[in-house]
């Protein structure tokens, strides 16, 4: 099994305490396993070691198209939606300017 988590540890003001927070623009824990029980377990275990290390806190962004297994996350905390995500192909932005941009007339509009 392999897992990766990238956290970033942050000091909480006043206090010797730290919370934990998922880099933005890296979200999500990758995961190479099937087994949603194991991968439960094994994000529990971290968990469960944050009151030892000082840790009041881990927020973690999920990433909206690759994700975990369902179940993966069940019963460690609390899971928040914030919208749908929009993903485009940008073909014809690749073809026009070498692929490094894409216009928003591109991106399918939501109905």
């Amino acid at each position: 099994m392999r897992l990766a988590l990238p956290l970033i540890r942050r000091a909480i003001p006043g206090s010797d305490a730290f919370d934990l927070v998922s880099p933005y623009g890296y979200p999500s824990p990758i995961a190479q396993l099937e087994d949603v029980a194991l991968l439960r377990d094994a994000f529990s275990a971290v968990v469960q070691t944050l009151p030892d290390r000082s840790l009041v806190s881990m927020f973690v962004r999920l990433h909206p198209i690759p994700e975990l297994p369902d179940g993966a996350l069940t019963g460690l905390g609390t899971l928040m939606e914030r919208g749908q995500t929009v993903s485009s192909t940008c073909a014809r932005a690749k073809r026009n300017s070498g692929g490094h941009s894409c216009p928003l007339s591109d991106v399918p509009q939501s109905k």
